[in-house]
């Protein structure tokens, strides 16, 4: 009688499993947001790393899917709270470059489209709006884009040309009219 009762139970819990997929939630994780830019100088190329120190991200919490949640995710900062860990420096680019962006130097970019390889991201920056792609690696759920700003593309034309004049000898007589820019974000994935 106990083996009749055991294949019976065994049986049932088969049955109430069929049908029944695993279920995940998806969320990003604002906390480990890295949002790292690079400007160049000099003949050389010499690059400067830099963040901003207000930096936010907007997502939705619960997705089904990790398109779900990255879709629609905004990052906002603010350019005058430069941050390249030299004070000197980030007091002439909040001034000089950053002082000069309308809408108070911010800034902000949407993510319109995700795959495994790339984001698509809307970027709000100096009153212009441009789409921009992100190459996307992944690994141990932290997905990193790296794209490539060019600075004329949001009328930036006057920051550059003043931020190069303030830095000029430091620069060497040559500021870059490129940025590249990378962020870093985990996501989280529950199932049940």
């Amino acid at each position: 009688r106990k083996k009749y009762c055991v294949k019976i139970l065994l049986v049932f819990l088969m049955f109430t499993n069929v049908g029944q997929s695993e279920t995940c939630k998806y969320s990003l994780n604002g906390k480990s947001l890295d949002l790292i830019w690079t400007a160049y100088k000099t003949k050389k190329k010499v690059g400067v790393n830099g963040t901003f120190n207000e930096v936010k991200l907007h997502s939705s919490e619960g997705a089904n899917t990790l398109e779900e949640a990255l879709v629609g995710t905004r990052i906002d900062f603010v350019g005058t709270t430069v941050n390249s860990k030299n004070k000197d420096r980030d007091r002439k680019l909040a001034r000089f470059f950053f002082g000069l962006i309308s809408n108070s130097s911010k800034g902000s970019g949407k993510v319109i489209s995700y795959n495994d390889k790339s984001l698509k991201v809307n970027l709000s920056l100096n009153g212009v709006k441009k789409d921009l792609d992100f190459a996307l690696t992944e690994k141990d759920k932290v997905l990193t884009g790296k794209t490539q700003i060019k600075l004329f593309d949001f009328n930036l034309k006057t920051p550059w040309q003043s931020i190069s004049r303030v830095c000029n000898k430091q620069h060497e007589g040559l500021t870059w009219k490129i940025v590249d820019v990378s962020v870093s974000l985990k996501y989280e994935k529950k199932c049940n």
